[in-house]
């Protein structure tokens, strides 16, 4: 698949070149194109604006900025990409106008750092535009993880000579000298290209290529029954992807073809590693995973747009798509203990989509407006189905299960409408989705959504609006999964389960004077799972929020904000394989307030800004088995405070300076104290809690060309 890059490369550096060969071949700029109506020769002369901001040549500025950092960790790069000491990066916004209308901007942000980004176009009104973009980011998903095992970042893991098994993470005596730092994080970074040429006769064509790859190494979970590790897995993912088009039309209609190409290339196929235990099968001492299969996905789409005279609004479209994941499967197990032959050398996956849609959007008299919409949207899987022997975790093979290939066809109608009365607008919406399932535990799924909204002012430096809106999801018997049953018959998944959702919306906004305006809104969602005996049963979504605005004077604002948001679920078990005898209670909430400052102009030379807010989270799980029991709460809270002051050295330098603070705080008892020992049954990596206070200086300086 890799080669596939070079050929998209190929392609689109071959239709750059020709839309450069097409524009050095166009008439001269002075030439009217044949679009537009020619003026006759006695017609006045065109008058020239000589003040209007019409500049050729280089505009713009670019600058270099100075990051000292203090405190800096592994999970403090998510935020800001700095490390301890001195971080520099470069930045620019540039554009350059030349005299026959050709245009070329260039973005770029932090070069030189970890996250950064740069954008480069060029292009000609009318004629064509062509660019090349590029960003990375580098995102760490564990702090301080260690790990006994030899080769991380590759496909093999081994534990060092002399390694003595044990039962229990206690008895593992070498882990202690064999444990060593291993980095979880990866990078991701994109390049693209793309370009878009008009043809006078109606014609747009287009084509962006674009490459994703993702390095580095996440944490992957490998078990043996009942002894699990925590492994450093290798990533080395590539998606690379092709989208060509073409579109002709006029002014009332036009028509686009449209082929997708995306190839995914995992790198490696699988991971191999030692088992650190002792083997609870006499010969499984090694244990492999399979890591994410190569794939490859192709889509043609047909898109058309009609909009006659009187402002109604046509549209429709129908997509094919085809998949295919052959790439050849690891055997079922290391173990030289257990025999077991795959029905087949691949998984031979193949699965065909299509999708169907019609939009219609009407005008009508008396403020009236009607749009409604159908969509169809299909999932034809024709992998072969073989049966598989089971094989648990290198240690025992169970019954044989067949692979199931999912099918869905899914319907959607929608229809709404708004009318204006007075100064009131009120909306309707009418919504039905039904999923028909094949193979799957539920057959079908219908759900109908019904939404009615009021806006409208109040007095005269107010606004008030409310939106209500109903839920309810019918569906079909719940059917055990095709093999043996390994789930409670009782159990239900809530996404195929029956279902009541009741939604409200309120919201309010004044500006009682010119200087001062502020915005409430509350929203609550509460969805009901009657029918559920072990699963979800109920879930409540919660949210409110406030901010308001104060304009001091005519150059200097002042701001604040407060939001809360309540998640709260419950849920019902059964530890007997049965009925339900447990239930248990999850309370997530967030709240989050800020103040901010802004003074653009404080004097005629210097603007300051200034920012304060916090965000605190919590969580908590009660579980009740007979008497009530809760898991410890998690907690984490972050606290934010910037400020920055822009001083105009001349006219074409300005300096900035700043400070950023943040503090980030996290109790999480599924981390804290937790070593690579501490449970008996895990070998984990003693990763650390988020817990950070970074301060970082900032100078930057500009210069306009």
């Amino acid at each position: 698949m890799r080669r596939s890059a070079a050929l998209v490369a190929s392609i689109l550096a071959l239709a750059l070149a020709s839309a450069a060969r097409a524009e050095e071949a166009a008439p001269p700029a002075a030439e009217a194109p044949a679009t537009e109506a020619t003026e006759p020769a006695s017609a006045t002369p065109q008058w020239s604006c000589e003040t209007c901001p019409y500049q050729t040549g280089w505009q713009g500025d670019f600058g270099l900025d100075a990051f000292v950092a203090a405190g800096a960790s592994a999970w403090s790069t998510r935020a800001w990409p700095y490390d301890d000491g001195v971080n520099l990066g470069l930045r620019a916004d540039l554009m350059r106008l030349d005299a026959d209308g050709t245009r070329v901007d260039v973005v770029a942000r932090d070069l030189g750092l970890d996250d950064s980004m740069l954008m480069v176009e060029i292009g000609r009104a009318g004629r064509y535009e062509a660019g090349f973009d590029w960003w990375s980011k580098r995102w760490v998903t564990a702090e301080a993880a260690r790990t006994p095992f030899d080769g991380a970042g590759s496909a093999t893991l081994t534990l060092p000579a002399g390694w003595v098994r044990g039962d229990a993470t206690t008895d593992l005596t070498q882990l202690a000298s064999a444990l060593h730092p291993v980095e979880m994080a990866t990078t991701r970074e994109r390049v693209g290209a793309h370009g878009t040429w008009w043809a006078r006769n109606g014609w747009e064509t287009s084509l962006a290529a674009r490459i994703d790859t993702k390095r580095g190494t996440d944490a992957v979970g490998g078990s043996f029954l009942t002894r699990s590790t925590l492994l450093p897995e290798p990533i080395d993912h590539t998606t690379e992807s092709l989208v060509a088009a073409a579109t002709y039309g006029d002014k009332r209609w036009d028509v686009t073809l449209r082929y997708l190409l995306s190839a995914f290339d995992a790198g490696a196929d699988s991971l191999t590693f030692d088992d650190p235990f002792l083997a609870l099968h006499p010969t499984a001492d090694q244990g492999q995973l399979a890591l994410a299969p190569d794939n490859e996905f192709q889509q043609i789409t047909v898109d058309g747009h009609y909009r006659t005279a009187g402002g109604i609004r046509l549209e429709g479209g129908a997509a094919l798509g085809f998949g295919t994941q052959d790439a050849a499967l690891v055997p079922a197990t290391l173990n030289p203990g257990l025999a077991v032959a795959l029905p087949r050398s691949s998984a031979a996956a193949e699965v065909a989509t299509q999708l169907l849609y019609a939009r219609a959007a009407i005008p009508m008299d008396a403020g009236v407006a009607l749009r409604a919409e159908v969509r169809y949207d299909a999932r034809d899987a024709s992998t072969p189905q073989d049966y598989w022997t089971q094989v648990v975790t290198d240690t025992y093979v169970a019954a044989a299960r067949p692979n199931v290939a999912y099918d869905h066809q899914k319907t959607q109608l929608k229809v709404e409408g708004d009318w204006t009365i007075g100064s009131v607008r009120f909306l309707a919406r009418a919504r039905n989705v039904t999923i028909d399932r094949d193979q799957e535990v539920v057959a079908r799924t219908s759900e109908d959504q019904l939404t009615l909204e009021a806006h409208g002012p109040l007095l005269e430096f107010a606004d008030w609006g409310v939106e209500v809106g109903r839920d309810l999801r019918d569906a079909s018997p719940y059917a055990a999964p095709a093999g043996p049953a390994p789930q409670n018959p009782l159990l239900t998944m809530y996404p195929y389960a029956e279902m009541d959702r009741d939604r409200i919306a309120l919201s309010f906004g004044a500006a009682p004077t010119a200087d001062l305006s502020f915005a409430l809104r509350f929203e609550r969602r509460r969805e009901d799972y009657a029918a559920t005996e072990i699963g979800l049963t109920d879930r409540d979504d919660t949210g409110v929020g406030f901010d308001a605005a104060l304009q001091v004077t005519e150059d200097m604002t002042l701001g604040a904000w407060y939001g809360r948001q309540t998640l709260a679920s419950d849920q019902a078990g059964s530890t007997t394989y049965s009925t339900p005898d447990w239930s248990a209670r999850s309370e997530d909430a967030t709240e989050a307030f800020g103040l901010t400052f802004a003074a653009p102009w404080l004097t005629d030379a210097l603007g300051l800004r200034v920012e304060l807010d916090q965000t605190e989270t919590t969580g908590l799980v009660a579980v009740d088995v007979g008497a009530t029991d809760r898991f410890p709460e998690t907690r984490s809270t972050l606290r934010r405070f910037v400020a920055m002051a822009d001083y105009r050295w001349s006219e074409r330098v300005e300096l900035r300076f700043g400070f950023r603070l943040e503090d980030l705080r996290v109790a999480d008892w599924a981390l804290h104290g937790v070593a690579p020992d501490t449970v008996s049954n895990l070998l984990w990596s003693g990763q650390l809690e988020p817990d950070y206070e970074l301060e970082v200086f900032e100078l930057g300086v500009t210069m306009k060309l």
